[in-house]
């Protein structure tokens, strides 16, 4: 790009005063984003954030250095104004149709939930409220909320608001050096802010992972490597075109590969963003020599027009792909064609009708009224024959979207999905060949709702019990991080005729209910809850939400502590079944690694003399939050005994008969022939994939003591 008073001798193509390669970029970059989000693939599309990030860095620092060169200041009204009127319209647009929608499509729990995310997003800072709240951008269980990429937006715009004011500090320190003396003490001190945020980022990406995902300074590197081009910008001119062809094209190359071999499994932000970075900045660099030569795959009309829309594709193309989820088969053909033709339909609608029109509009000048009338006259000269065509367009295409609407099953997509039938492997052919006579009223009940074809009148609502407590109030301060309280945390008779203590993490929480509702019925047993949320029993480093690993070993060792003291006549073990991670790897905890983690531990359980029981959390069920939508049935959130489970199921039988123990199969409280239906009764089973509701795990202690009793738990001391 040109310094002033020069004129562009430049052979890059560039369109509208713009670098094509740059525009082509952009294109390159909402490609792998929507790619990745839309089919999974590429596996590191999701760089295309980062590869953004350099675009802004260099193109932003870029216009303030050349209006510092041109006027002797920068101007932050000037500045802010123009980040107003370019990012904010279609924002807001896109938040408020998202909001909509969400309340039209969405269950009222889920809808307020993407009406709290609006509200952080508005205030760009949506990026903390993720990392607050423990968003997983990779592995989260939970329904993908429509604006979670919004976290981009709001990193970028809190760099503005301190990059401009460190930029015109650093011209004032070094106003007395001629200008091209100030960008280079620009660019190293520059260079030392990338490296501290960049070495930040390793760090912190290293401790916690979700944090740093969404975090400010463990990002701002990406921005900041691009503000290092930017303003070294001289250097790179002089660049022979050789070593610009070659720069442009490994730098295109390197892209590629990162969006092609990078997974969710690699460091990112720190080091492994560094791969797409670097090599947007090989593109950049090679582009702005004087006699760059034409990156065909990037510098054409396609890429060209795919690049100026690019913030409205990035807009839209997330809120689309979750509401079309709702109605039509994950991974189907016509969820692809409808989420492409959709988001691509309006960020057309929006470039030409909204962005485009805002970023010329006479807004927040400061001319005299009647200049701005003026302009305002030439705005709507300007654009009056876009809006009569493109109005008429608009409301084409919402007319064709109703009526596809109108032809789509009042299901979700769940229920198209094939599920297993009756006698499946491991599984009873009936609801009532097996068991005692509570267990087999509760299978009738389970029939029942599984055969349901449209919801019951649920006491609490669905509504209400999604994303509940994961455990009973009473239960819940147990489980806080501290130390036992074993007078608080025990229910039933001191001389109860069998003591048993609960342990694990916060699904053992969920179960203390059960045993609780169980005391009340039955004097002859006490129970004692132990867990705690987000902590595993395995004698492993395991990551399991926000729980902090020091935190969980503190707790097992008291936990084992407890038990030798206190010598209760069962030791109930629960534990999760979802994947966990190995905080020290970064990798996923294997079967093999979980039972060697377990065996230390249940072996100090059963040398305290307790009959150790394996008692298997419910089977991870659809998740309410995204299968209960106003135009589902209840056959939208049947789900299915997972392989996953029992795997780890048999893993735990191993375990149980290595010390004598007992392994209880919890699966007719919940499942008959391998399905498991979203409520029992007027019950919801679970508030969340694996948690159940209290209102469930107070309804099946009578079943759980007569499983209990069938297994010889519960048999007399």
């Amino acid at each position: 790009m040109p310094r002033s008073g020069r004129k562009p001798t430049t052979t890059l193509a560039t369109r509208n005063g713009r670098r094509s390669d740059i525009q082509g970029l952009r294109a390159l970059a909402v490609i792998g984003v929507i790619a990745n989000h839309l089919t999974g693939a590429p596996s590191g599309g999701f760089l295309g954030v980062d590869v953004f990030f350099v675009i802004s860095g260099f193109l932003i620092t870029g216009l303030l250095v050349r209006e510092r060169q041109q006027t002797g200041r920068i101007s932050l009204a000037d500045f802010y104004r123009r980040r107003v009127k370019r990012i904010v319209p279609i924002a807001l647009l896109v938040t408020m149709s998202t909001c909509v929608a969400a309340f039209a499509l969405f269950n009222s729990a889920r809808a307020d939930s993407v009406l709290t995310d609006a509200k952080w997003s508005a205030a760009f800072l949506a990026n903390w409220h993720f990392a607050a709240s423990g968003t997983d951008y990779f592995t989260s269980q939970n329904a993908t909320s429509p604006l979670q990429h919004l976290w981009s937006l709001s990193v970028e715009e809190q760099f503005y608001v301190v990059w401009p004011l460190l930029l015109i500090a650093g011209f004032f320190a070094f106003s007395t050096a001629r200008f091209s003396r100030q960008r280079g003490a620009l660019v190293a001190v520059a260079i030392a802010l990338v490296g501290a945020s960049f070495f930040y980022a390793v760090a912190s990406t290293s401790a916690e992972p979700i944090a740093a995902y969404f975090s400010t300074p463990a990002r701002a590197w990406e921005l900041g490597f691009g503000a290092v081009l930017a303003l070294a910008l001289p250097l790179w001119e002089r660049i022979p075109r050789a070593v610009s062809a070659l720069a442009s094209w490994f730098g295109l190359g390197g892209i590629v590969a990162s969006f092609v071999f990078i997974d969710a499994s690699f460091a990112v932000p720190g080091p492994w963003a560094l791969a797409a970075v670097a090599s947007s900045g090989l593109v950049i660099l090679g582009g702005a020599a004087r006699t760059a030569p034409r990156l065909v795959p990037l510098s054409n009309p396609v890429t060209g027009f795919i690049g100026d829309i690019s913030y409205s594709l990035y807009l839209w193309h997330l809120p689309v792909i979750v509401f079309v989820g709702v109605s039509l088969e994950a991974g189907s053909p016509a969820l692809y064609a409808a989420a492409i033709a959709l988001t691509g339909g309006l960020s057309v609608a929006t470039y030409y009708l909204l962005e485009r029109p805002a970023l010329s509009a006479p807004l927040l000048t400061g001319e005299s009224v009647q200049n701005r009338a003026a302009l305002w006259r030439e705005w709507r000269k300007a654009h009056g024959a876009t809006y009569r065509t493109g109005g008429l367009a608009v409301l084409s295409g919402i007319t064709v979207v109703l009526c596809a609407a109108t032809l789509l099953p009042s299901t979700s997509p769940a229920v198209t999905r094939p599920l297993p039938m009756a006698g499946a492997a491991g599984e009873s052919s009936t609801a009532t060949d097996q068991g005692g006579p509570v267990q087999q009223k509760l299978a009738k009940q389970i029939e029942a709702a599984l055969g349901a074809s449209t919801w019951p009148d649920l006491d609490p609502s669905i509504d209400a019990e999604i994303n509940g407590p994961d455990a009973a109030s009473e239960v819940a301060t147990c489980g806080q991080p501290g130390r036992i309280d074993i007078g608080s945390c025990s229910w039933g008779s001191p001389s109860a005729k069998k003591s048993l203590a609960v342990v694990g993490d916060s699904v053992a929480l969920a179960y203390a209910k059960t045993f609780i509702a169980m005391t009340e019925a039955h004097d002859d047993i006490s129970v004692t809850s132990l867990g705690q949320f987000g902590c595993p029993l395995a004698d492993l480093p395991l990551h399991e939400g926000s729980t902090d690993k020091t935190e969980c070993s503190r707790h097992r060792e008291e936990t084992l502590t407890t038990l030798e003291t206190l010598k209760p006549d069962v030791v109930v073990v629960t534990d999760t079944y979802a994947p966990l991670t190995d905080v020290t790897t970064k990798a996923s905890v294997s079967a093999a690694q979980w039972k060697t983690g377990m065996k230390g531990v249940t072996d100090r359980m059963a040398a305290t003399g307790a009959q150790v029981v394996f008692l298997p959390p419910p089977p991870p069920g659809a998740v309410l939050e995204t299968c209960f939508t106003p135009r589902s049935v209840p056959s939208s959130c049947i789900s299915r005994v997972s392989s996953t489970w029992t795997a780890r199921a048999e893993t735990e039988k191993s375990l149980a008969k290595s010390v004598q123990g007992t392994f209880v199969d919890t699966r007719p409280l919940f499942c008959v022939s391998g399905l498991c239906p979203a409520f029992v009764g007027r019950d919801v089973v679970k508030s969340d994939l694996n948690h159940l509701t209290v209102r469930y795990a107070t309804a099946i202690a009578p079943a759980m003591y007569e499983l209990l009793k069938e297994a010889g738990v519960l048999s007399p001391a």
